[in-house]
Parts: C-alpha cells; structure tokens; sequence
C-alpha cells in the first residue's frame, strides 16, 4: 500500500491522507489508531542514491522520446529524398 499525507495539524499530525492499494485510491481523514502505522514508515526519498535514481530514470525517459522522434524524422527525410529522386 502506498500513502501520502495531504495536510497536517499545528502539532505535525497529519489530517488527512490518501492511499493507495493497487486496486483503489482514497482519500479520508487520518486515523491514529488504524493509521499510525504510517508515522513510523521511511521515506525513500531520504536516500540520495533514490534520488539519483529517479532524476536517471527520468533522463532516459526523455532520451527514449528524443531517440523515437528522431527515428521518425529520419523515415521522413528518407521518404522525401526518395520521392524527389524519381522526378
């Protein structure tokens, strides 16, 4: 399950939260006694090897696109060199 925590009190509590379960997201008001749980869990953000991670994983998303639309530019300018060779 994940969780994020959407507001807090003055004293830090958090008010509300939304989860997630893998089949449903929801959003409610925090519950210390079901959801106190969730107070004590690390976030992996913490992490600089995380981070780091995350800004990869975002720079090959945007060389993957990069990598695709210039495949397709090079389609085109095959295509259209082609078609003035024939006139």
């Amino acid at each position: 399950m994940s969780f994020k925590f959407l507001s807090y009190d003055k004293e830090g509590i958090p008010i509300r939260v939304q989860t997630y379960d893998g089949y449903c997201e929801t959003v409610r008001n925090f519950n210390i006694e079901e959801d106190g749980w969730m107070l004590n869990q690390i976030d992996i953000m913490d992490y600089d090897t995380v981070r780091q991670a995350e800004v990869l994983k975002s720079l090959a998303n945007e060389l993957n696109v990069l990598r695709r639309e210039n495949f397709e530019l090079k389609k085109r300018i095959h295509y259209y060199e082609n078609r003035t060779n024939g006139v």
